[in-house]
């Protein structure tokens, strides 16, 4: 008797960036290239207490530093994004419904979908990497749930209003949006004003990225109070540590460091980027904090910058980014490292 389900038998697993690589110069996982938050370890008081279960201070810190047009009832908390698309899916995904993922994209959609044991469709992008929406609506029957990611990860392009506007047009499930790097392409870009207009939709954002805090794994959703209230129902008892909820609400009282640390990272992306076209490799431009190097011998480049202990991502065998590496912009002295063993490759 096989005692796993047959669907987590034929399971691929994610591979997340630490399961590769252990030790080194992580560039390959777009982490903030430093922890800017201060935090006071002080408060960190009665650990032998449960946290809140519904994280509620945090929703309504969240509210009144960072979206004053919502109210907590609009925002859910997680460990991280990623526990967040797993409780969609399973809070709103039938058996005989499917998702609908984009390709090339953050292949955590798909995983989750094949954990939860649900059909997916996949629609590869236009030749520019934009959505290709009749694709999308050629094939959007039986679908409940559409992921997208804006900026993308990995072709980080941001997604258009009227793309959005278009896909509303014929589909009336949910859509996710994904925005993990906004703050690297600017508020500005941001779609989370749609969710106001359309109950249907819904943002989701991270504290792993340009907040600095990968390590503590808090993300949070905004969306109508109806698909808030189904995902507080069905979330593990205790979601978020009591630690995970304290660093949060530290991070949210110094919100006014983001912009400067904002403007560093656009500095040194600007400057890598510089550095490579110097070497003579090729960049695809992003709205994000990586880099997207297009090489001739992008795997043989990609193990020599491994041998030296550079940990970047290798793309090549995704659809568009053949022979592209995806590199994080790293501190002054890691890129400076990268782009020497680069240079004597080159």
């Amino acid at each position: 008797m096989n005692l796993q389900r047959k669907n987590i038998e034929k399971l691929k697993p994610y591979t997340s960036a630490r399961d590769l690589y252990k030790e080194g110069i992580f560039l390959d996982a777009n982490e903030n290239y430093q922890q800017w938050i201060d935090i006071d370890w002080r408060k960190m008081q009665d650990l032998n207490r449960y946290p809140e279960s519904d994280s509620l201070s945090v929703r309504r810190k969240i509210v009144e530093k960072y979206l004053k047009d919502f109210t907590e009832e609009n925002v859910f908390f997680g460990s991280g994004s990623d526990e967040i698309i797993d409780l969609i899916i399973r809070g709103f995904v039938e058996d005989d419904e499917y998702v609908m993922v984009m390709n090339p994209s953050y292949s955590i959609y798909n995983v989750q979908a094949e954990i939860n044991n649900k059909k997916v469709k996949s629609v590869l992008l236009n030749n520019d990497l934009s959505l290709n929406i009749s694709e999308i609506k050629e094939n959007i029957d039986g679908v409940k749930v559409i992921f997208l990611c804006s900026p993308n990860n990995p072709t980080g392009n941001l997604i258009s209003i009227d793309e959005i506007k278009q896909i509303m047009e014929f589909f009336d499930g949910l859509v996710v949006i994904d925005e993990a790097y906004i703050e690297y392409a600017g508020m500005e870009n941001s779609l989370i004003g749609l969710v106001k207009k359309n109950k249907k939709i819904m943002i989701l954002r991270t504290f792993s990225k340009a907040w600095g805090l990968a390590g503590i794994r808090a993300g949070y959703l905004v969306g109508s109070k109806e698909i808030v209230q189904t995902l507080l129902k069905i979330k593990d008892s205790y979601n978020a540590s009591k630690l995970t909820q304290e660093i949060v609400l530290q991070a949210l009282d110094q919100i006014g460091k983001l912009s400067e640390i904002l403007k560093d990272s656009k500095n040194k992306k600007i400057e890598l980027e510089n550095n490579l076209k110097k070497l003579g490799i090729k960049c695809i431009p992003t709205k994000a904090n990586f880099v997207l190097a297009k090489l001739d011998n992008a795997n043989d480049e990609y193990k020599s910058l491994t041998n030296e202990g550079v940990i970047v991502r290798d793309r090549s065998n995704l659809p568009y980014l053949g022979g592209v590496l995806r590199i994080t912009v790293g501190t002054d002295e890691e890129n400076s490292k990268l782009l020497k063993i680069l240079g004597n490759i080159s």
